[in-house]
């Protein structure tokens, strides 16, 4: 009787401690809003590749230099900056977060849920759980070259003394999609050069200027002839549709 009564208290804390600790969430659950899901390897990159979200690397500069997860924007969460920085990233998006063992992920995550993303994933064991789980990781030039910081005065005096309508680029060097734009960007200004001029603004330098075209993501694009705004993009765009836009300014 005894040895039946131990039995049975076993039971009872197991099933009080399993109930303590909530399960990770599944790639395959029904996605709940304004909370974090944090998500073992298999789970957080099955749940990546099939969504068109944004992978987030908050690690350092450093730390960064020595590998990341390929498709990956960076902005370090030491950065004083990191609130701001994480504003412009689109809101509309799920967002796939991962530092170097998780902890700070985890504390990114719930920040990006208090600035108002309502689908976040944290990958538990970081990205040293990433590559022990035999993923492969991604080592290269992350420099993204972008334009200096300017004065409003300065801004409009580049806008005004084009005899072209503008392309004005907002963008950062810790956004992917920026970097994915630059070779698109640098073909269109040889092959349209007698009929856009480009403007690369680093939001992250030009706060001012952000702010007065109301900027609230990266990369954004605005045509503009004769100083009006005539049409906006945000995001990625396909060179094809990027010059379908720029030939519009020169109706």
């Amino acid at each position: 009787m005894k040895s039946f009564n131990f039995f049975i208290i076993i039971v009872i804390t197991l099933q009080v401690t399993s109930c303590s600790n909530p399960p990770l969430a599944n790639s395959n659950e029904p996605i709940a809003s304004n909370q974090v899901h944090n998500l073992e390897v298999e789970d957080f990159n099955a749940k990546l590749l099939n969504s068109n979200g944004i992978l987030l690397d908050v690690r350092t500069q450093d730390e960064i230099s020595q590998g990341y997860i390929s498709g990956a924007s960076f902005i370090n969460f030491y950065d004083e900056s990191f609130t701001n920085k994480i504003n412009f990233i689109q809101k509309d998006k799920p967002v796939f977060v991962y530092c170097k063992m998780g902890g700070r992920s985890a504390k990114a995550a719930q920040q990006l849920l208090d600035v108002g993303f309502k689908e976040v994933y944290n990958l538990n064991g970081g990205i040293q759980s990433w590559y022990n789980n035999g993923n492969s990781i991604t080592q290269d030039s992350l420099v993204l070259p972008i334009s200096q910081e300017f004065s409003l005065v300065e801004f409009e005096s580049m806008i005004n003394q084009s005899s072209l309508p503008n392309l004005i680029c907002f963008q950062t060097k810790w956004c992917l999609p920026c970097k994915q734009m630059n070779p698109i960007l640098s073909d269109i200004s040889v092959s349209l050069k007698n009929d856009i001029n480009i403007i690369k603004i680093d939001l992250d330098k030009n706060l001012a200027i952000a702010k007065q075209f109301n900027i609230e993501s990266v990369p954004t694009f605005i045509g503009m002839t004769n100083s009006t705004e005539k049409w906006r993009r945000v995001g990625f765009t396909e060179k094809k549709y990027l010059v379908h836009l720029i030939n519009q300014l020169k109706k």
